[in-house]
């Protein structure tokens, strides 16, 4: 059983219906919900951050969701055509996917624990170069 985390309110423009969908056409597959990030990494094995890219301000963010997966070295799924997929297709530590149904249970169709298991140590790759510590002279830099 592969285990599908979301994290986060339950709002419009985040996937979660559409999630809930997709998963329930296919087998092998459950989706969680957590309200907040209780600082425990869980036993799900893949995180769930998909928000509507038609909106600009989501094309450009990196959400915390994708900083809380690398974190708990677990790979993601999030949106294509935003600046989290380039992150995450440069360090190979998830899955990007149209935000439509259809794509979205492709992708589970495609999905195997093999590939979840080498993303959990390019997850922790990423975490190395992509963390608050190091985003936060980054940060401080650009204030000089």
């Amino acid at each position: 059983m592969i285990r599908l985390l979301y994290v986060g309110g339950i709002n419009p423009g985040r996937f979660i219906y559409e999630a809930v969908k997709g998963v329930s056409m296919v087998d092998g597959f459950e989706l969680l919900f957590k309200g907040k990030d209780d600082g425990k990494k869980s036993s799900c094995s893949v995180m769930l951050c998909m928000y509507d890219p038609k909106i600009k301000n989501n094309r450009f963010n990196m959400p915390n969701k994708l900083y809380l997966a690398l974190k708990y070295k677990m790979p993601i799924i999030v949106s294509k055509n935003s600046e989290a997929a380039k992150l995450v297709n440069k360090y190979g530590c998830g899955f990007t996917c149209e935000y439509n149904l259809d794509s979205f249970v492709e992708l589970l169709n495609n999905i195997h624990i093999n590939s979840i298991n080498e993303m959990c140590k390019l997850a922790g790759q990423a975490y190395r170069d992509h963390n608050w510590e190091m985003d936060k002279k980054v940060l401080l830099n650009l204030y000089k």
